[in-house]
């Protein structure tokens, strides 16, 4: 089966080589500030965000794009959201310390009308469950706008990737479905956030996050296949289980943008 790329692979790479020397220099300048205090400055903040799913989605998307049905049709390119909500405590002036949990369904349906009567279509699912801890440097910009960078190790948790294929023609039905183990990625971030407070209680945040990645996915490959024909009314079915390829790899991530409300109490 042919691999996936595409063209915003390459550019993903190639904005984190130069966000990667960026975010360290600005992590370098919040450490070596000093701290004061901010009409916000109290012990607890909650933060409800949206991502891009960026530091996993290009390795993810192209791994799995080999085990889709209709790779040779359409592109498998997921754009689902990743839904997070963070916990922040802080400290003291300097340092506070977090807990991050984030949700993200990839899923795509493809339909395909093509002549001889012929109607595929193919449906692909998969759910990734993340969750991180961090701790992070303070320094106040304004009264009203903080900045906040540290450390995080994230952790990954990849559901199995599922492709199902309907071929329906004049002459039989076809039902193909592929499942593809999932697996954990975990690896340690750059974490760094600016908070514009709002008022004392309500704040907009961006948060961006990347690092160096371990990918340990997809042990096994299960294939299952139904076949209807109308002329005969024979069913075959087919299954199949295999040990194909894997992904092992430690990778320098692309940028994970976070856009978000947060409520500080």
């Amino acid at each position: 089966m042919k691999k996936h790329f595409n063209n915003k692979t390459s550019i993903n790479k190639w904005i984190t080589h130069l966000f990667f020397p960026l975010m360290l220099c600005v992590q370098a300048i919040v450490f070596a500030q000093d701290t004061t205090e901010t009409p916000s400055t109290k012990k607890y903040a909650l933060l409800f965000s949206l991502s891009n799913n960026g530091q996993i989605k290009d390795e993810i998307t192209n791994f799995y794009a080999a085990f889709n049905i209709s790779s040779e049709l359409s592109s498998v390119e997921s754009n689902a959201l990743t839904y997070n909500l963070f916990y922040t405590y802080q400290l003291n002036l300097n340092y506070n310390i977090g807990l991050k949990l984030a949700y993200t369904k990839r899923s795509e349906t493809t339909t395909i009308a093509e002549i001889i009567a012929q109607n595929d279509e193919t449906k692909i699912n998969q759910t990734i469950f993340g969750t991180s801890f961090f701790i992070r440097r303070k320094i106040n910009l304004h009264p009203y706008l903080i900045l906040n960078s540290g450390v995080e190790i994230p952790l990954f948790l990849v559901g199995n990737f599922t492709s199902k294929s309907i071929n329906d023609n004049d002459f039989f039905t076809k039902q193909e479905t592929f499942k593809k183990d999932g697996g954990i990625v975990v690896g340690l971030n750059n974490i760094t956030s600016l908070t514009l407070l709002i008022s004392k209680t309500f704040s907009f945040n961006l948060n961006a996050s990347f690092g160096l990645l371990y990918y340990n996915l997809g042990d096994e490959l299960e294939l299952n296949s139904i076949t209807f024909n109308k002329s005969t009314n024979e069913v075959q079915n087919v299954q199949q289980k295999e040990d194909k390829k894997k992904l092992k790899k430690i990778e320098l991530s692309n940028a994970e943008l976070f856009f978000g409300i947060g409520i500080h109490f």
